[in-house]
Parts: C-alpha cells; sequence; structure tokens
C-alpha cells in the first residue's frame, strides 16, 4: 500500500507539470527497526517501494486520469522520443472492451495528453474494469513504461471470492 500510494503521488506530481517538476519522498532509510514511511529498512533491506520507485521516477512515464479519461505522457529526456503507445481496457473476466494503439512523438521535456476515453461508453462498468496502457520506444525490454489503473478505489472493486483447494498427499511408510 505504501508503494502504491507514493505512486499516485508521484505520477501526479510529476504530470502537474510546469507548476511542479516532480517530488521526492522523504525518509529513504530507517535509523532503528521498526515500521514506518522507509523505502529501506534499518537492515538495509529494500521494501516493495524501493523496487518500484526506479518506475516512478522513469523519464518517461503516463497518467491516467480516470474522472476526465485522459491519458497523459511526460518525456523527462532532453532529446525527442518516438514511440507507440498500447491501451486496453479489460473486464475482471478477461474481456477486452476497448483497445488502442497507435504512434507517438515526444518533445524534450513535454508533458502531452495521448488520448482520452469517453468515459459514458464505461459507466456501469467502472467496477470490474482494470485500464491497462504502455509506452514502448527504443529497441530494448527497458524502454518500456507501462501503467495499470482502475477507475475506481480498491475497496470499490467487484472482485470474485477467492477460493483454495487443498489436496493433501500422504505418503505412507
Amino acid at each position: 500500500m505504501q508503494a502504491y500510494g507514493l505512486e499516485i503521488a508521484i505520477r501526479a506530481q510529476r504530470c502537474s507539470k510546469p507548476k511542479s517538476f516532480g517530488t521526492l519522498y522523504w525518509q529513504f532509510n530507517d535509523a532503528w527497526p521498526s515500521i514506518s514511511w522507509s523505502s529501506i529498512d534499518y537492515y538495509g533491506r529494500w521494501k516493495p517501494l524501493q523496487f518500484l520507485a526506479k518506475q516512478y521516477f522513469k523519464d518517461i512515464i503516463l497518467f491516467f486520469h480516470p474522472n476526465s479519461g485522459k491519458f497523459v505522457a511526460i518525456n523527462d529526456k532532453l532529446v525527442e522520443i518516438k514511440a507507440k503507445y498500447n491501451i486496453e481496457v479489460i473486464r475482471f473476466d478477461g474481456l477486452v472492451v476497448y483497445q488502442d494503439s497507435g504512434l507517438l512523438s515526444l518533445k524534450p521535456n513535454e508533458k502531452r495528453e495521448i488520448r482520452a476515453l469517453d468515459t459514458a461508453y464505461f459507466a456501469g462498468k467502472e467496477n470490474n474494469t482494470v485500464v491497462y496502457t504502455e509506452i514502448i520506444y527504443g529497441e530494448h525490454e527497458e524502454n518500456k513504461t507501462a501503467l495499470t489503473t482502475y477507475f475506481r478505489p480498491f475497496k470499490d472493486l467487484e472482485l470474485e471470492p477467492a477460493t483454495l483447494n487443498v489436496k493433501y498427499l500422504y505418503e505412507s511408510n
């Protein structure tokens, strides 16, 4: 939850460019063993935030505004990039209800809206839908930035009840 909460804050602040040009998060490491907001614990072990912060601070990121349906791309590189974007809106049962892709050119240090979804199309379906977006630039797998977003908070999602099937195997001696 710590990593997810900070992801929302970091992406939102980076998306508010030029009012804000980013963010720093406080308390990088702990001075004593405790439960805290640090990203590295007292013993030097990385918490999930430390692993995911690398994604949040990439030079090229995405942001999706669930209320307006706008997708925003941010290029913090000092060179223009040419990329491909993919957008998929997927129901929890796996059905792809919307798909779009295209080519994109981002100028150096640019924030730009890629596309806007007609959110009225998804009205009434927000509780069981996920939005997956990615931008692929360059030739290597690390030159990809992806974002998974929901239209509603986690507590309001219509998730299937979890089931667990256990099968015991006995060995006779």
